[in-house]
């Protein structure tokens, strides 16, 4: 609590110090505030969208190793590979190799 409240009386400290400097200071301390908020705006939107790429990058592999699992039992339980890759969407070569 103690941490919370010392960066508390800090902020205070810091923004009274930029009410009572001289325009050029306020406008060099308002630039640094939007380059930081900037910094943290393009790094929460980089974290998002590669998160969404992961994600989709996940499902497309998820989805093609199950693709190739079923094809493995349709195989093993003795369908005809032509049928297997049309319903699949394996390649035949892939299926051979299973």
């Amino acid at each position: 609590m103690a941490s919370k409240e010392n960066q508390n009386i800090k902020k205070v400290v810091d923004d009274l110090d930029e009410m009572s400097a001289d325009e050029n200071e306020r406008l060099e301390a308002y630039k640094r505030k939007l380059a930081v908020w900037d910094y943290n705006v393009s790094i929460a939107d980089a974290t998002e969208r590669g998160k969404a790429e992961g994600l989709e990058e996940g499902r497309k592999e998820g989805s093609e190793k199950s693709k190739l699992e079923i094809a493995k039992n349709l195989k093993q339980k003795g369908m005809d590979i032509d049928t297997i890759a049309e319903v699949t969407g394996v390649s035949k070569e892939e299926i051979e190799k299973l």
